[in-house]
């Protein structure tokens, strides 16, 4: 082989070859590869650690008691801002499902989704036949809409509409209220519209 005038042969391919990938070994692996020399003279002896395998988390839907609905909803946003959409499922204590909706709403922040998809949420059970014979459960997995709906006085000045229009529809003046549950890391929330009754808790 002839490259810029000067020839070639298979060996100091080879060697070139070795050389260029011993060099690209140890900088990509530094901390699990010996010396550039070391690999070049036995490649076949560096060997790298095999990463764990990426633990599939299963999360499993947990049914209302009797005589509740439930709500799970998410908002997600496609960067900050950006277009996003919200999308909830309400089920009955035995899985079944009584309403779903997904629809994109326009651009803004994950944040900003969520609230949307809460007030999405509480509309449509206002609006339904249900209102007065089931409590409502809401399952949201964002931990700062809770925090602003339960202290509305920290929550950022571009959403403080959205929480008062929750806040409005949970009003007293409905006949409902609004506490809060911890459960790990998802917070949920529970919604009851009744004048007759308070929540146990």
């Amino acid at each position: 082989m002839t490259f810029n005038g000067k020839l070639w042969d298979s060996f100091q391919i080879f060697d070139l070859v070795k050389t260029r990938m011993a060099w690209w070994t140890r900088s990509k692996w530094k901390d699990e590869t010996s010396s550039v020399m070391d690999i070049f003279r036995t490649p076949q002896q560096t060997t790298l650690s095999k990463k764990p395998l990426k633990k599939k988390i299963t999360v499993e839907w947990k049914a209302p008691n009797h005589g509740q609905l439930k709500f799970n909803i998410d908002g997600a946003a496609k960067g900050n801002p950006g277009e996003f959409g919200i999308g909830g499922v309400l089920r009955d204590s035995h899985g079944r499902v009584f309403m779903t909706f997904s629809k994109a709403t326009g651009v803004g922040d994950a944040s900003r989704a969520e609230l949307l998809a809460i007030k999405e949420a509480l509309f449509i059970y206002v609006a339904s036949n249900r209102v007065d014979s089931h409590q409502l459960v809401l399952k949201s997995d964002s931990v700062n809409v809770i925090k602003w709906v339960k202290c509305p006085e920290i929550v950022p000045w571009r959403h403080r509409k959205h929480i008062l229009h929750i806040i409005k529809l949970t009003d007293p003046v409905w006949g409902g209220f609004l506490c809060f549950d911890w459960t790990s890391i998802v917070l949920v929330f529970w919604v009851v519209f009744a004048t007759d009754y308070l929540h146990p808790f």
